[in-house]
């Protein structure tokens, strides 16, 4: 008997009904062969397209995802959902422009998707355009007054602004729509002025009374904001025995290679030396506009980033990742291989420094024309210490700012932040032979980079000269002074790091040689730096 089109429509719409209950249960990999299997009979399927591209998105095959997408959305031109998930895909594939597209399209078809809603406010986030992101949010919570995570980005946004008492009303909404999860209360906590007696307080010595009941992520939340509470409340030893309990919970679920990170540090010193490049000179991206800061975490790199941010000639980025996602980009299609390879990073040739250089450009091209109506743009990705050799060709005429601050007073800051940036942050000892490798790597930029092109910024100076340091730091970046710079605390922009709340205060000496737990407890940290200390 001859199969109808309607038997095998009913077969895919089962197979795809199965995917659907199997990805339910994370189980992407058999989902996946199911909509696969869905597809062969239905090539025409978009509902399937588009929940295979979720099933690849969760099995991080991101480009086969978009490709599975953009199937769905040639069959469906209008499918706002499909578009809203593209543009998920996009942005781990660090597209943002297309990703911020992509949730466009998804609002034009369904103005009222809070999904996408929430997503493409995060995405405004990234570009500085806070005003936006807020219209989102605020539209998805009309749309939706449950919608946890749109509460808790609007938050995000308002501190980011540092619109204080807003963005502890939209954290006190999302406490009150999870009042048993712990994330929405430390958010509270750290837009709040707490006492022993203040509700969220009193709230998180509740949980911690009933800890064995919460799950892991809450326990880490809940010993990472007792610690930030209690730091706050000058209760520093109770303080430091949380962040001691959170870290080594967070220790648990975290991947961090610590041999081959360390490894990269020495191959990018034995490879990125004076000769190579002078043998790759005079290529690269003419632009000048650029100002990286880079060092560890918590070491003033946002104090610096302010003062500059108050120039009426530069533009602040914040951490915008541009260098390293452009590398990224560059090497997606070339090679599987680690960028970090000795063989890798000496086939590069000037010509690929130029595209390299280029396609940085572009990316800060993306930031608006605020950005552009700026002769300076500070780029505050931290991280960039590994690439300066490389950003220094890529960019020959960009500036290098390097943020430093005492080694124990860096790490211990650090460690008493839960961020996932920092995977090397949740062990003393581990976070002592970071900051040894990176001081080492520093040492080496020193050494072979031209003079005049990095400057070294001690925060401990900073706080204490700040005329002094402020007129070093403008002049190394080829602006004239502007007493705008010293009341930078008055300067309204956006700050999303966590420094944002301190960096409205005028400068404070506080953070210097800040208060040490016993030296008992410090000796991992102590092993790790080696040599360094104050």
């Amino acid at each position: 008997m001859a199969v109808t089109h309607d038997t095998i429509e009913r077969q895919a719409e089962a197979l795809s009904c199965r995917a659907d209950a199997l990805q339910q249960q994370k189980r992407y990999a058999e989902a996946l062969a199911d909509y696969d299997a869905a597809l062969a009979l239905q090539a025409d399927f978009a509902a399937a397209w588009n929940n295979r591209g979720i099933a690849l998105h969760e099995l991080r095959r991101y480009e086969e995802a978009l490709a599975s997408y953009d199937r769905a959305l040639s069959l469906q031109p209008e499918f706002a959902v499909a578009w809203n998930n593209r543009g998920n895909t996009l942005l781990d594939l660090k597209d943002y422009p297309a990703a911020l597209d992509s949730q466009a399209h998804a609002l034009l078809f369904n103005p009222n998707l809070v999904e996408a809603l929430n997503n493409r406010g995060n995405l405004l986030r990234h570009f500085n355009r806070h005003a936006e992101a807020l219209e989102h949010y605020g539209r998805a919570v009309a749309l939706q007054p449950r919608y946890l995570e749109a509460h808790l980005n609007r938050g995000h946004a308002l501190r980011e602004l540092n619109r204080i008492d807003e963005a502890r009303h939209a954290y006190q909404a999302a406490v009150e729509l999870a009042p048993d999860t712990v994330g929405p209360y430390r958010k509270l906590a750290a837009v709040s002025r707490l006492s022993f007696d203040h509700p969220c307080y009193l709230a998180l010595e509740r949980f911690a009374q009933h800890s064995e009941q919460l799950g892991l992520r809450d326990r880490i939340e809940l010993h990472f904001a007792l610690g930030d509470a209690l730091s706050q409340l000058g209760a520093n030893e109770r303080a430091f025995d949380h962040f001691l309990q959170g870290n080594a919970l967070q220790r648990t679920l975290i991947d961090y290679p610590e041999t081959a990170t360390l490894l990269r540090f020495e191959s990018l010193s034995g490879t990125v030396t004076q000769a190579y490049l002078d043998a790759r000179r005079g290529a690269g991206d003419p632009s000048g506009s650029s100002i990286f800061i880079v060092g560890m975490p918590r070491s003033g790199s946002t104090l610096i980033e302010q003062v500059l941010a108050s120039h009426p000639e530069v533009y602040g980025a914040g951490e915008y990742e541009a260098f390293s996602d452009t590398l990224g980009e560059f090497f997606r299609h070339r090679t599987a291989a680690d960028l970090y390879d000795a063989a890798i990073l000496g086939a590069l040739s000037p010509a690929d420094f130029t595209t390299i250089g280029a396609g940085y450009a572009r990316r800060i091209g993306h930031l608006g024309e605020a950005a552009q109506a700026c002769r300076r743009v500070v780029d505050k990705s931290l991280p960039n210490f590994m690439h300066l050799g490389l950003i220094h060709l890529a960019l020959p005429n960009a500036r290098f700012i390097h943020a430093r601050r005492s080694p124990v007073d860096t790490c211990l800051s650090c460690f008493s932040k839960l961020l996932g940036s920092m995977p090397f942050s949740f062990d003393l000892g581990e976070l002592g032979r970071y900051y040894a490798a990176y001081d080492r790597l520093m040492a080496h930029w020193r050494a072979v980079l031209p003079a005049g092109v990095l400057l070294e910024v001690d925060y401990e100076e900073m706080v204490g000269d700040l005329p002094g340091q402020v007129r070093g730091i403008l002049a190394h970046c080829g602006l004239a002074w502007d007493p705008a710079c010293l009341a930078f605390e008055r300067t309204e922009r956006p700050v999303a790091t966590a420094s944002s709340i301190q960096v409205r205060r005028p400068i404070y000496t506080d953070s210097v040689r800040r208060w040490r737990p016993a030296s008992a407890q410090l000796m991992p940290l102590m092993a790790g730096l080696g040599s360094l200390r104050d």
